[in-house]
């Protein structure tokens, strides 16, 4: 019986599978090999690593790690995409790498490159890489828009404008730069959150194998090293079942989009004619076809639409690990493949967002006319009472409660509220005569005298809102050096590689008539 194998069976699927994969699966599994275009280069970062290992490891001779090494460089030099034209019918990228590999080196030598491992912990590792990489892409763009948030702060420090509870009810008077400053703590909290997660994610899988290891005397640590982990994933096991890894990654993204929506709500609403606080850059709106006057907030929508786009990659993942059993099936290739593109999806919303935010026009004026609108001072009213003349705080309430209720029913505003009404509310609640000062009245329905006698910790009140944002200067300087940190020992990693794998290739062996081949 003849036992030649063709290569497109023997590099590819071995003996076990005769035929290539049902068009109908082909269908399913072709988006999963156009996807690995994302992966090439890592994977090319992982094949040197591990021959070097195996090298080091005296697994493999140095002549033959010399001749894979240099058809693995001669591939990244001719480009991956260009040299091999992959077959989804055939295998996914990795089995054509190594089915190229030993097409220039002899299955001899080109076939070691497979010793110890598997596809199980090369494809951990694989979307280790990716997303590490994804993360901090994400990590910077969102320093980039802590620095616009922080500009607008100290720009707006003194804008004041009502705040607003229960869908756009007017609340308490703050500024523009309290409002902004608190978005920059909450992304600060995004910023956290993968600084937190990086550890739990840094960890290298390979040397796990399909799940029990090997019995080659592989070194786990030096791979991860060479790779630019800080660490290996210990368990084999579980090194190649788990997905928490990702469900954390995609729970961060979804997180951040939140807040991004969140952000995009108000700016929303701000921008209506109705509201008028804000208006959008013509760059980021669009015009009708029919109506002349239009000028359409897409940008925004945009926004809100990812927002729950983003947060479905992440039930989608929870939908197809419920049932999944320890192991690492079909089902973590699909998952993989659909996270694959959120992280940059979530990084366009942030610049999406930073764009609309260094272009809009904040209109202070109208800012300040809202302020004195919707009663929003009433609080401060009742606390006035409270303070200067020792109601109870609830007594205070019913009082100016009574007050706002007959000044609405008169058509009146706040600021319209003369001294001799709040007597009346007092005298009607109190059942006594009652004088107030007129100038205590003037102030406690005075805007900016709200935000500037709200000086606690956090408050308003310009003098805290400049402490604060100073402090998160300080806050973003460390932030970019997390980022500086993590990009620089990732870029030394690779260095390393690839001194050590340009040593080998440089390497003169004795000639055996048998070697790489181009």
């Amino acid at each position: 019986m003849e036992n030649k194998r063709s290569k497109d069976t023997v590099h590819q699927r071995g003996l076990r599978i005769s035929k290539p994969h049902a068009e109908e699966l082909v269908n399913f599994y072709n988006a999963h090999v156009q996807s690995e275009a994302f992966h090439a280069g890592d994977l090319l970062r992982i094949n040197y690593a591990h021959v070097l290992m195996l090298y080091e490891q005296k697994v493999l001779p140095r002549q033959e790690a010399h001749h894979i090494l240099k058809s693995l460089h001669h591939l990244e030099k001719e480009g991956v995409g260009k040299a091999i034209a992959v077959d989804p019918r055939i295998g996914d990228l990795s089995t054509h790498m190594e089915a190229y590999v030993i097409g220039k080196t002899g299955e001899e030598t080109g076939g070691k490159i497979h010793t110890g491992r598997s596809r199980n912990d090369l494809y951990t590792t694989l979307t280790k890489m990716f997303l590490r990489q994804s993360l901090l892409d994400i990590y910077d763009t969102l320093l980039t828009l802590e620095g616009s948030l922080l500009l607008l702060t100290f720009e707006h420090i003194e804008t004041v404008m009502p705040g607003y509870t229960h869908h756009s009810q007017p609340a308490q008077p703050i500024t523009f730069g309290h409002y902004i400053l608190g978005n920059f703590d909450v992304f600060s909290r995004d910023l956290k959150r993968i600084e937190d997660f990086w550890p739990r994610l840094n960890t290298c899988p390979m040397g796990a194998a399909a799940m029990a290891t090997t019995g080659f005397p592989l070194n786990r640590q030096r791979i991860a090293e060479l790779l630019g982990f800080n660490g290996i994933h210990e368990h084999s096991y579980d090194a190649v079942s788990a997905k928490d890894f990702l469900l954390e990654y995609l729970f961060i993204l979804a997180i951040i989009s939140s807040d991004l929506g969140r952000l995009a709500e108000n700016l929303l609403y701000w921008n209506t004619a109705v509201y008028g606080m804000i208006s959008l850059a013509d760059e980021y709106t669009s015009f009708s076809t029919i109506m002349p006057q239009k000028k359409n907030p897409v940008a925004v929508e945009t926004l809100r639409a990812f927002n729950s786009i983003i947060s479905g990659k992440l039930f989608n993942a929870f939908g197809i690990l419920k049932a999944e059993p320890w192991s690492n099936g079909r089902e973590m290739i699909i998952l993989d493949d659909d996270s694959l593109d959120t992280g940059k999806q979530v990084q366009n919303m942030i610049l999406l967002l930073n764009g609309m935010l260094k272009t809009m026009e904040v209109r202070k004026d109208r800012m300040r006319e809202l302020s004195g609108q919707g009663f929003s001072t009433a609080t401060e009213l009742a606390d006035t009472l409270s303070r200067e003349y020792h109601f109870s705080f609830r007594t205070a309430h019913e009082v100016v409660g009574l007050l706002v209720k007959r000044a609405v029913e008169s058509g009146i505003e706040a600021g319209q509220i003369l001294p001799e009404m709040v007597e009346e509310c007092i005298q009607q609640c109190l059942g006594k005569n009652f004088s107030v000062n007129p100038e205590i009245v003037r102030k406690a329905l005075d805007p900016r005298e709200n935000v500037r006698i709200r000086s606690l910790p956090g408050g308003p009140a310009f003098e805290e809102v400049t402490r604060m944002a100073k402090n998160r200067e300080k806050i973003l300087s460390g932030m970019k050096a997390f980022l500086s940190d993590r990009r620089s020992r990732l870029a030394e990693a690779y260095q390393d590689l690839n001194k050590k794998v340009e040593e080998m290739i440089q390497y003169k062996p004795p000639s055996t008539g048998q070697g790489f081949q181009v």
